[in-house]
């Protein structure tokens, strides 16, 4: 689930992040936990060749069910994931049940022979799971992540939901307004609305032309017996693929398959379909609507999955082309002529296909240079080919990709399963990936971009503002991997033993300049992960938006180095470095492998010495943040949120809106943005919090002249201000071309200072919101069908903060969720707090505390907030102890206190027609 819970934990509109991760959200919503074999760059996150995996090769196994099982061993970690996929998708629906498949994934959930409606959440809830559900064109996988002890419980659980769901007309019926509010929310989404027009024209018989999610009209009017027919067709064992990932008896693992998932065999249905005619010419698709600024995608058919020699060059190719700064499209369409908010290209995998496809956002009036520009530089490929640089450089940044996703047990099972199932249960598709890349030559790169790439067979797709007008010589010019949304079925988390070993390996000191080094020995993963936190953020500017500004232009150029200089070394050695902006504090994270640790380092100290801020970069970054806005306007929920937030903290950094920082960019200078960097950037302002194989004392001894600045010392806490709450209620509405309506309901609360009742509110948050079995979902989704994503949100901040309800909704139901926010509120201030209720949610912070600290990037980036915080690097103890400590009178005694105060209802519906 996308859950708007994460959109404003830290920072509802984050102007500075890059701008085409909108589009990078999408994927990972469509995609949700899907480790893809063949992928754009955008998508290494799912990428997960490990030296943690390479400890034990993983085993195939065959049932005698017909059922294909992977066993993955990863000595001495404390988890287990087990992950099932069924090889059946929307590729096996008609036009009649257009959407089954993925509703099923919701039904399986409403209780099975064994257990009832509700059971799984809740034995899963408190043993700390995490536990999820994705529904593709060509699969549907469901996927339970629990310690290794549970391993029994996780098999029982699931093969129970999935061989003897119950699917009660009654539950189904109520879950038919849950998926038709998820179509509704899709059809809000510009990026979903882009991608899916473009497929539209690359597949029109083949059934990939289906949209995974559904059609509103068939999800409305399915009956039982169609669902249960679909169900009894595809769902046996001899259709399925078990992969689990962790530390694990092999032999009472696949012992505990065969017992949980015993059925006769079944004959599978050969599902082949005629492969879809490749197109014969450009074909464009252009629609209008409420748009702040213009979408464009530009797209290919590609090749099947098992073709894996043109389909690696092609993963390659969309890494040459559109991938990072180096990348041609970049240099040609961003670097040179700032022609674009965003650009980069990707090649989405599919069982009987591919998609390597361009996407753009822009200026509408840039419209028809940008798609000749897309066109020359493919055609440039396509009559020169690459470097022997260029194609070494893409093949560096797939690698260092699967390094950088090592270090989850869930990522490990996704992966696995994904190649498995796509790739006819054939483990080598997983085992061999990197070495199969490393043997792709340029002439490879060459003959796909002639084959593939051919911009007289391309597809188009373009989303204008309505107001826009695109001449008639634009209209018909001629030119010289999607899944559906998963559910959310998110639930908190488990909480992995630590060692004493691992828990002795931290140091803290304090440099000869007087930054706070907190450095941690992690030696269960080849990367080295650094943050660097600055104190104050945007509390130091008196113009909202200058530290926006440099975290788009720190990397940009030094004194030694230019941008691209800076880029090529970077993406060469597979180094990322991403400043950020907060409200509390400017935030530098570095991830880098063991190997090139020195290298990382060394950029890392030159930006932070000598970052020179070039009058043209300053100028393109302030154009990228405007730009970006248009873009959050595009977004229903980041609306609402924006409107909350600016009203509960008027005039700071906590509520500065978009509106603030559209009026504030035009006025930044350069000179704003270097006297913040030459007045902060100092070591007595600073936190670095490093975790990874490194050896303690030689981490100290670089880090301890690492900047030589003295600049003015920051004192955080006299950004605190007391808590005071808001003087009189008020509602704020605004309109806009939207299918369903944001309701969100904010109370000003205050954050981490007030320990005690930062850890009760967060145990009202996790009671109110935390998973499956809590109350906003439970009372108003799984009973009332209110709603496809309801909850709550409580950041955590240096000073104070709020506390939101929110709900995407009918628009019919607009005064009905308000009033059942105000029950639920009332609830908690009347009525105690049940104990198994408690402890259950309770539970769920406990594993959300383990969680957080999984990755080293993770660590690095908790410990050293908290430490800026002013709570001690170690906090997370602490907090735990909090956390256990919250009784039944503590959650009414503050819900009074704080929810019985003024409050501010954020509200966007849609425009009458």
């Amino acid at each position: 689930m996308v859950n708007l819970g994460s959109l404003i934990l830290v920072k509802s509109i984050e102007l500075s992040a890059k701008i085409h991760s909108l589009f990078k959200d999408l994927i990972h919503a469509l995609c949700k936990n899907i480790s893809l074999k063949k992928t754009a760059l955008m998508m290494v996150c799912f990428f997960c060749f490990t030296q943690v995996a390479f400890c034990s090769e993983p085993e195939v196994f065959k049932l005698p069910s017909g059922q294909t099982v992977v066993l993955k061993q990863i000595p001495n970690s404390k988890l287990v994931c087990v992950d099932t996929w069924v090889k059946t998708g929307s590729i096996n629906e008609n036009d009649t049940n257009s959407g089954v498949a993925h509703f099923l994934e919701h039904l399986f959930f409403k209780g099975s022979s064994k257990y009832a409606a509700g059971d799984f959440e809740r034995i899963l809830d408190g043993k700390g799971a995490v536990y999820n559900a994705a529904t593709s064109k060509d699969f549907t996988h469901f996927y339970i992540t629990i310690k290794k002890q549970d391993l029994n419980l996780a098999l029982d659980l699931q093969s129970n939901m999935l061989l003897h769901p119950s699917i009660p007309q009654e539950e189904m019926d109520r879950e038919r307004n849950v998926v038709i509010e998820e179509i509704n929310r899709s059809k809000d989404n510009p990026n979903s609305i882009v991608f899916q027009n473009m497929n539209s024209i690359l597949f029109k018989q083949h059934p990939y032309k289906r949209e995974v999610i559904g059609s509103a009209k068939v999800i409305s009017t399915i009956s039982r017996d169609e669902v249960m027919d679909f169900y009894n067709t595809w769902y046996t064992p001899s259709n399925m693929t078990t992969v689990i990932a962790g530390d694990f008896d092999k032999n009472e693992a696949l012992t505990l398959v065969g017992q949980y998932f015993e059925q006769d065999k079944k004959k599978n249905i050969c599902s082949k379909y005629s492969k879809e005619p490749d197109l014969t010419k450009i074909e464009t698709k252009i629609q209008k609507g409420k748009y702040s600024t213009a979408y464009l995608q530009m797209a290919f058919k590609g090749t099947e999955f098992k073709n894996t020699k043109d389909a690696y060059a092609l993963d390659l190719l969309s890494v040459i082309l559109g991938q990072g700064n180096t990348s041609y499209l970049y240099k040609a369409l961003k670097e040179n002529k700032n022609l674009v908010t965003y650009v980069d290209a990707g090649h989405y995998s599919l069982r009987d296909s591919s998609v390597f496809y361009i996407s753009s956002g822009l200026n509408s009036q840039n419209y028809s240079i940008v798609e000749n520009e897309i066109i020359h530089q493919i055609s440039c490929i396509r009559s020169k080919g690459v470097s022997a640089e260029e194609l070494q450089r893409a093949k560096n940044i797939l690698e260092r990709s699967y390094i950088y996703g090592n270090e989850s047990v869930e990522d490990i099972a996704n992966s696995i399963g994904y190649n498995m199932v796509l790739g006819g249960d054939n483990i080598s598709y997983y085992k061999d990936y990197i070495c199969e890349i490393k043997k792709i030559s340029d002439k490879d790169i060459l003959r796909v971009a002639q084959q593939y790439l051919d911009p007289n067979k391309m597809a188009v797709s373009l989303l204008l503002p309505e107001k826009d007008k695109i001449s008639q010589a634009q209209d018909d010019f001629k030119p010289m991997h999607i899944a559906s949304k998963s559910t959310g079925l998110l639930t908190f988390n488990y909480k992995p033993e630590v060692s004493p070993a691992c828990e002795s390996s931290f140091a803290k000191s304090t440099t000869k300049g007087g930054a706070q080094l907190i450095v941690e020995k992690n030696d269960t993963a080849d990367i080295v992960a650094v943050e660097v936190f600055i104190k104050g953020g945007e509390f130091l500017v008196h113009k909202p938006g200058v530290c926006d500004v440099l975290a788009k232009t720190l990397t940009r150029g030094t004194k030694t180095q230019s941008a691209s200089q800076i880029a090529e070394l970077l993406e060469n050695n597979g180094i990322i470095i991403s400043p950020a902006s907060n409200p509390d504090c400017f935030q530098i994270s570095m991830k880098s492998t063991q190997e090139d640790f020195d290298k990382a380092f060394g950029v890392l100290c030159d930006i932070l010495n000598n970052a020179n801020f070039p009058e043209k970069e300053v100028a393109k970054a302030k154009k990228d943040l405007l730009d970006s806005i248009k873009f959050q306007q595009d977004i229903p929920q980041n609306v609402a949120i924006d409107m909350l937030k600016s009203k509960m903290y008027p005039n700071s950094p906590y509520g500065y809106s978009m509106r603030d920082i559209k009026k504030s960019i035009p006025t930044i200078t350069r000179a704003d943005v270097a006297n913040y960097y030459y007045s902060y950037f100092a070591p007595q302002n600073m936190v670095i919090s490093v975790s990874g194989d490194v050896d303690v004392k030689q981490v100290q001894d670089k880090f301890d002249t690492f900047v030589s600045r003295t600049g003015k010392p920051v004192a955080m806490q006299s950004f605190r201000t007391p808590f005071k709450p808001l003087e009189l209620s008020s509602k704020l509405m605004t309109k806009k071309r939207t299918q369903s309506a944001w309701v969100m309901l904010g109370y000003r609360v205050p954050s981490i200072g007030d320990e005690k009742d930062y850890a009760t509110l967060k145990v009202i948050n996790s009671i109110l919101s935390g998973g499956m079995s809590s109350r906003l979902f439970v009372d108003m989704r799984e009973r009332k069908g209110l709603a496809y994503e309801v909850g709550c949100s409580y950041p955590s901040f240096y000073g104070n903060s709020y506390f939101v309800f929110y709900i995407g909704t009918n628009p019919k139901n607009i005064g009905l969720v308000q009033k059942e926010f105000k029950n639920e509120i009332n609830h908690l201030l009347t009525q105690p707090v049940g104990e198994k209720e408690l402890e259950l949610a309770k539970q769920r912070i406990v594993g959300y505390i383990a969680l957080s600290q999984e990755t080293n990037a993770q660590r690095a980036s908790q410990r050293g907030r908290y430490e800026i915080y002013q709570k001690g690097y170690n906090f997370s103890d602490k907090y735990e102890k909090l956390i256990e400590s919250v009784t039944g009178d503590d959650i009414m005694k503050t819900a009074n206190k704080y929810f019985k105060q003024p409050f501010v209802t954020s509200i966007v519906e849609p425009i009458e027609d």
